[in-house]
């Protein structure tokens, strides 16, 4: 099984909260996975029960002990839940207003 990290770019889905409040996020999913399509179909299942819809899909990589190793803290925390749980996510949003970005989980 590999580590495979995917980055999407999602809007707020028809029940989230923040519908209305953000213009987009950029998701960062790690899942452990023996393929990239069985990966990139966990992810759309992961992403959509956390209420958000995909709109793009921006990258996937293969994650070997030298990338894991140099996770920065807070990817390194979403790794460790997706080794706990075989996937995991963060959601970074951005508002209308320029420079008004956060981290959503």
């Amino acid at each position: 099984m590999h580590v495979l990290f995917y980055q999407f770019r999602v809007l707020p889905g028809k029940s989230n909260k923040l519908r209305g409040k953000i213009v987009g996020a950029l998701a960062t999913v790690m899942v452990f996975a023996d393929s990239d399509d069985v990966g990139r179909a966990r992810c759309g299942r992961f992403i959509s029960q956390n209420d958000w819809e995909i709109e793009k899909f921006i990258k996937v990589m293969f994650m070997g002990p030298q990338q894991i190793e140099n996770l920065n803290c807070e990817l390194a925390k979403v790794y460790k839940r997706a080794e706990k749980f075989g996937i995991a996510a963060c959601f970074d949003s951005w508002s209308s207003l320029a420079g008004n970005i956060g981290r959503i989980s």
